[in-house]
């Protein structure tokens, strides 16, 4: 064979070599990538799919009006001199839920900042079970924003009970 065919005959392997190895290597290696971000995208839409009658049915649960046997009760804020009958009125939830009232203090600070809330530590022990009516009966104060903690710790016999609220105030 010629020197010359033979320098040809390198020259046209080593473009083959470099083709192969610049081209079909890397686009062999995305294509492995592809086809497993496929697999991955496959498996989330089937579980989406799967998943979609349960969020329909919860999204219209969360828009139902009022949750059935629950009291509705007219949002009001607490005037000043209703804090006077606040505590009486606590007071008399915890003992109408069979509760003993350890504690009851309104937080004093939240007089003097302008949040417009007044928040009130209530501390009863009782059983488990006349927790539930108790936060139900707490329900109905008009004024309540919401019951921003629940600490329940069990003791010999009874349960010990921290419920921080907050009332909305003028």
């Amino acid at each position: 064979m010629p020197t010359q065919s033979l320098i040809y005959l390198l020259i046209c392997c080593a473009g083959v070599l470099v083709f192969v190895l610049m081209i079909i290597l890397p686009a062999q290696r995305s294509t492995v990538e592809l086809d497993a971000e496929i697999v991955g995208l496959q498996a989330r839409i089937e579980e989406q799919r799967i998943l979609s009658p349960v969020f329909k049915s919860l999204f219209e649960r969360a828009k139902a009006e009022n949750p059935s046997g629950l009291p509705a009760q007219v949002k009001s804020k607490l005037s000043r001199d209703d804090i006077a009958d606040l505590t009486a009125r606590l007071q008399q939830i915890v003992r109408d839920n069979n509760l003993l009232i350890e504690e009851l203090a309104p937080d004093v600070n939240s007089f003097t900042d302008n949040s417009g809330f007044l928040s009130v530590d209530i501390g009863a022990s009782g059983q488990f079970i006349d927790f539930r009516k108790f936060l139900i009966d707490l329900g109905t104060i008009p004024s309540l924003a919401r019951v921003e903690t629940i600490d329940i710790r069990a003791m010999e016999g009874t349960r010990h009970i921290n419920v921080r609220i907050l009332l909305a105030q003028e």
